[in-house]
């Protein structure tokens, strides 16, 4: 699981880099241990780019917070447009059908 993240972080930092976005550093919530995955990215970008990978990076670093509740109503929203789209209609209809 931990080198499927590894590389999921790797590959988006790398496609950013690639569409232009100048990267200086990068904070990183760690899975696994903290220094050898700092070191792990730090190779793969040769010094490129500066990471900071740390344990419970979200209740320190507020970027890290805020990409944090992003990644979640993103991964949300198509759960809550079904949940609205059929809470709608189902209301629709019963107050269609309590007006004939």
């Amino acid at each position: 699981m931990n080198a499927i993240s590894h590389d999921a972080a790797i590959r988006m930092v790398q496609e950013i880099i690639r569409k232009g976005v100048d990267i200086a550093k990068v904070f990183v919530d760690t899975v696994g241990d903290p220094q050898r995955y700092q070191d792990k990215l730090t190779r793969v970008f040769e010094n490129k780019v500066a990471f900071t990978v740390a344990k419970k990076a979200d209740s320190i670093y507020p970027v890290v917070s805020a990409a944090s509740i992003c990644a979640k109503v993103t991964y949300s929203i198509p759960s809550l447009v079904k949940w609205f789209v059929a809470s709608y209609f189902a209301s629709s209809t019963l107050l269609r059908g309590s007006l004939r």
